[in-house]
């Protein structure tokens, strides 16, 4: 276990010092100066750094991970629990949404109950600290 937390810790040093501090920042400088998304990813540049990328992204999703897992014991809830969101919106309405937790891709989502979607047509969403347990 050591091993591995010493191996991310190097790999995050390594990446910061790469790129001169984080990622994220070091693709949307290289963007604006493509022009676009497309023009960068197509470029030379994106395709020699690209598996620092992809290890970059590893190292922030199992992060991610983590802090998801931490907030789910926090709120009592394990993947397959029903579960309910009361949604209020700007004009005062409330709408209930109730679906089963999931996890995709070590990321919590709720898959919404048939017949529901959210405004933007979506049936599942991402899971946060709001949905609370259906008591059956």
């Amino acid at each position: 276990m050591k091993t591995l937390a010493l191996a991310k810790l190097k790999a995050y040093q390594f990446l910061t010092s790469k790129f001169g501090g984080s990622v994220e920042d070091w693709m949307a400088n290289k963007k604006r100066e493509y022009g676009s998304s497309n023009a960068f990813y197509a470029s030379y540049e994106y395709a020699v750094n690209y598996p620092f990328v992809l290890l970059w992204h590893k190292i922030r999703n199992n992060e991610l991970r983590n802090i998801a897992d931490k907030a789910l014991q926090e709120s009592g809830l394990k993947y397959g629990d029903r579960v309910f969101y009361d949604y209020v919106s700007p004009y005062g309405i409330v709408v209930s949404y109730s679906g089963v937790l999931q996890m995709r891709k070590g990321i919590p989502y709720v898959k919404l109950d048939p017949g529901q979607k959210t405004m933007k047509g979506a049936k599942s969403v991402r899971w946060h600290k709001g949905w609370k347990k259906i008591k059956e």
